[in-house]
Protein backbone atom coordinates (compact mmCIF):
# COMPACT_ATOMS: atom_id res chain seq x y z
CA UNK A 1 0.00 0.00 0.00
CA UNK A 2 1.68 3.25 -0.93
CA UNK A 3 2.13 6.55 2.12
CA UNK A 4 -0.98 8.44 0.43
CA UNK A 5 -3.34 5.26 0.90
CA UNK A 6 -2.56 4.87 3.95
CA UNK A 7 -2.82 8.21 5.42
CA UNK A 8 -6.76 8.57 4.22
CA UNK A 9 -7.76 4.77 4.26
CA UNK A 10 -9.51 4.28 7.85
CA UNK A 11 -8.47 1.60 10.21
CA UNK A 12 -11.13 -1.00 10.54
CA UNK A 13 -12.00 -0.14 14.28
CA UNK A 14 -12.65 3.48 12.57
CA UNK A 15 -15.26 1.80 10.52
CA UNK A 16 -16.47 -0.43 13.03
CA UNK A 17 -16.73 2.76 15.81
CA UNK A 18 -18.38 5.07 13.35
CA UNK A 19 -20.60 1.95 12.36
CA UNK A 20 -21.48 1.52 16.37
CA UNK A 21 -22.21 5.26 16.48
CA UNK A 22 -24.32 5.23 13.75
CA UNK A 23 -26.74 2.44 14.87
CA UNK A 24 -26.78 3.79 18.31
CA UNK A 25 -27.47 6.99 16.99
CA UNK A 26 -30.49 5.34 14.75
CA UNK A 27 -31.38 3.48 18.16
CA UNK A 28 -31.81 7.00 20.29
CA UNK A 29 -33.46 8.96 17.41
CA UNK A 30 -36.49 5.63 16.92
CA UNK A 31 -36.62 5.96 20.59
CA UNK A 32 -37.43 9.19 20.66
CA UNK A 33 -40.03 9.14 17.83
CA UNK A 34 -43.60 8.99 18.68
CA UNK A 35 -44.65 7.19 15.58
CA UNK A 36 -43.47 5.54 12.95
CA UNK A 37 -44.44 8.62 10.65
CA UNK A 38 -42.84 11.33 12.29
CA UNK A 39 -39.81 11.70 9.71
CA UNK A 40 -38.14 14.65 12.07
CA UNK A 41 -36.65 11.36 13.80
CA UNK A 42 -35.09 9.38 10.76
CA UNK A 43 -32.70 11.71 9.09
CA UNK A 44 -30.48 10.39 6.50
CA UNK A 45 -27.62 7.71 7.27
CA UNK A 46 -25.28 10.54 6.42
CA UNK A 47 -26.74 12.96 9.77
CA UNK A 48 -26.51 9.48 12.08
CA UNK A 49 -22.83 10.67 13.16
CA UNK A 50 -24.04 14.20 14.02
CA UNK A 51 -26.14 13.14 16.88
CA UNK A 52 -24.10 15.43 19.51
CA UNK A 53 -22.57 13.06 22.54
CA UNK A 54 -24.37 14.42 25.53
CA UNK A 55 -27.84 12.85 23.71
CA UNK A 56 -26.25 9.76 24.90
CA UNK A 57 -25.50 11.00 28.86
CA UNK A 58 -27.55 9.63 31.75
CA UNK A 59 -30.24 12.29 32.13
CA UNK A 60 -28.24 13.77 35.18
CA UNK A 61 -25.01 14.16 33.11
CA UNK A 62 -27.61 16.03 29.84
CA UNK A 63 -29.45 18.46 32.73
CA UNK A 64 -26.24 19.53 34.45
CA UNK A 65 -24.44 20.62 30.79
CA UNK A 66 -28.13 22.12 30.49
CA UNK A 67 -27.55 24.00 33.42
CA UNK A 68 -24.13 25.23 32.48
CA UNK A 69 -24.49 25.84 28.75
CA UNK A 70 -27.69 28.68 29.98
CA UNK A 71 -25.97 29.92 32.96
CA UNK A 72 -23.40 30.81 30.51
CA UNK A 73 -25.52 32.22 27.75
CA UNK A 74 -27.03 34.82 30.36
CA UNK A 75 -23.99 34.93 32.39
CA UNK A 76 -23.70 38.59 31.06
CA UNK A 77 -26.45 39.13 32.56
CA UNK A 78 -25.70 37.45 35.65
CA UNK A 79 -22.68 39.78 36.80
CA UNK A 80 -25.44 42.76 36.93
CA UNK A 81 -27.44 40.86 39.24
CA UNK A 82 -27.89 42.51 42.69
CA UNK A 83 -30.22 40.51 44.23
CA UNK A 84 -28.54 38.15 46.30
CA UNK A 85 -31.02 35.03 46.80
CA UNK A 86 -30.92 34.84 42.84
CA UNK A 87 -27.10 34.47 43.10
CA UNK A 88 -27.21 32.26 45.96
CA UNK A 89 -29.53 30.01 43.92
CA UNK A 90 -27.19 30.11 40.94
CA UNK A 91 -24.49 29.27 43.07
CA UNK A 92 -26.17 26.45 44.34
CA UNK A 93 -27.26 24.92 41.65
CA UNK A 94 -24.01 25.13 39.26
CA UNK A 95 -22.10 24.85 42.70
CA UNK A 96 -19.70 27.31 43.92
CA UNK A 97 -16.49 25.73 41.66
CA UNK A 98 -18.64 25.57 38.42
CA UNK A 99 -20.47 29.25 39.28
CA UNK A 100 -16.57 30.85 39.30
CA UNK A 101 -15.61 29.10 36.30
CA UNK A 102 -18.84 30.62 34.52
CA UNK A 103 -18.17 34.00 36.01
CA UNK A 104 -14.75 34.01 34.80
CA UNK A 105 -15.28 32.69 31.39
CA UNK A 106 -15.23 34.98 28.14
CA UNK A 107 -18.72 35.68 27.17
CA UNK A 108 -19.95 35.00 23.59
CA UNK A 109 -21.35 38.07 22.06
CA UNK A 110 -24.96 37.42 20.63
CA UNK A 111 -27.98 38.80 19.78
CA UNK A 112 -30.87 38.95 22.90
CA UNK A 113 -33.16 36.17 23.03
CA UNK A 114 -36.65 36.32 24.94
CA UNK A 115 -36.37 34.70 28.04
CA UNK A 116 -38.93 33.21 29.91
CA UNK A 117 -41.04 35.26 32.40
CA UNK A 118 -39.93 33.43 35.76
CA UNK A 119 -38.20 33.92 39.37
CA UNK A 120 -36.69 30.42 39.28
CA UNK A 121 -33.24 30.40 38.40
CA UNK A 122 -32.90 26.57 37.49
CA UNK A 123 -35.95 27.44 35.15
CA UNK A 124 -33.66 29.97 33.15
CA UNK A 125 -30.79 28.26 33.27
CA UNK A 126 -32.46 25.24 31.47
CA UNK A 127 -34.57 27.38 28.94
CA UNK A 128 -31.57 29.00 27.86
CA UNK A 129 -29.40 25.90 27.94
CA UNK A 130 -31.44 24.20 25.97
CA UNK A 131 -31.56 26.74 23.28
CA UNK A 132 -27.96 26.93 23.34
CA UNK A 133 -27.58 22.82 23.02
CA UNK A 134 -30.43 23.17 20.36
CA UNK A 135 -28.47 25.90 18.46
CA UNK A 136 -24.91 24.18 18.39
CA UNK A 137 -27.18 20.62 17.13
CA UNK A 138 -27.49 20.44 13.16
CA UNK A 139 -30.97 21.76 12.12
CA UNK A 140 -31.76 18.49 10.66
CA UNK A 141 -31.97 16.43 14.13
CA UNK A 142 -33.47 19.27 16.77
CA UNK A 143 -36.60 18.80 16.36
CA UNK A 144 -36.30 15.38 17.72
CA UNK A 145 -33.32 15.92 19.93
CA UNK A 146 -35.69 18.66 21.22
CA UNK A 147 -37.59 15.45 22.88
CA UNK A 148 -33.98 15.08 25.55
CA UNK A 149 -34.09 18.73 27.00
CA UNK A 150 -36.32 20.95 29.10
CA UNK A 151 -38.23 23.91 27.07
CA UNK A 152 -36.03 26.22 25.35
CA UNK A 153 -36.13 29.72 25.66
CA UNK A 154 -35.84 29.99 21.77
CA UNK A 155 -33.92 29.39 18.73
CA UNK A 156 -30.50 30.31 18.77
CA UNK A 157 -27.47 30.68 16.07
CA UNK A 158 -24.95 28.08 15.70
CA UNK A 159 -22.20 30.58 15.60
CA UNK A 160 -23.47 31.63 18.97
CA UNK A 161 -24.04 28.18 20.26
CA UNK A 162 -21.56 26.05 19.32
CA UNK A 163 -18.99 28.51 21.49
CA UNK A 164 -21.28 28.54 24.46
CA UNK A 165 -21.52 24.66 24.74
CA UNK A 166 -17.69 24.24 24.25
CA UNK A 167 -17.20 26.26 27.04
CA UNK A 168 -19.88 24.63 29.02
CA UNK A 169 -18.23 20.90 28.04
CA UNK A 170 -14.61 22.60 29.06
CA UNK A 171 -16.30 24.23 32.77
CA UNK A 172 -17.88 20.88 33.43
CA UNK A 173 -15.23 19.09 32.97
CA UNK A 174 -12.72 20.79 35.19
CA UNK A 175 -15.73 21.78 37.54
CA UNK A 176 -17.33 18.17 37.87
CA UNK A 177 -14.39 15.58 36.95
CA UNK A 178 -14.98 13.53 40.01
CA UNK A 179 -18.79 13.77 39.56
CA UNK A 180 -19.27 12.47 36.23
CA UNK A 181 -18.97 8.74 36.75
CA UNK A 182 -22.32 7.34 36.38
CA UNK A 183 -23.37 4.63 39.09
CA UNK A 184 -24.32 1.14 37.58
CA UNK A 185 -27.90 1.75 39.04
CA UNK A 186 -28.07 4.76 36.53
CA UNK A 187 -26.70 2.74 33.81
CA UNK A 188 -29.37 0.54 34.51
CA UNK A 189 -31.59 3.54 34.41
CA UNK A 190 -30.54 4.22 31.25
CA UNK A 191 -30.63 1.47 29.33
CA UNK A 192 -34.50 0.26 30.55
Amino acid sequence: MNEHHEKHAESIDDVRQKRLRRWQAAELLGRLSPSEKNDNCFPEWSILLAVPDWCFWPARHRERLTLISGALFIAPAMRLWIDVSRIKQAKTILGECCFDLVMSHFSVPHEPLELPATDGVQTLLLATGSSVLLGATKSELRGCLAALLPQPAGVLPQKVSEPLMRGALSIMATADKDKLTPTPEEVEDELS
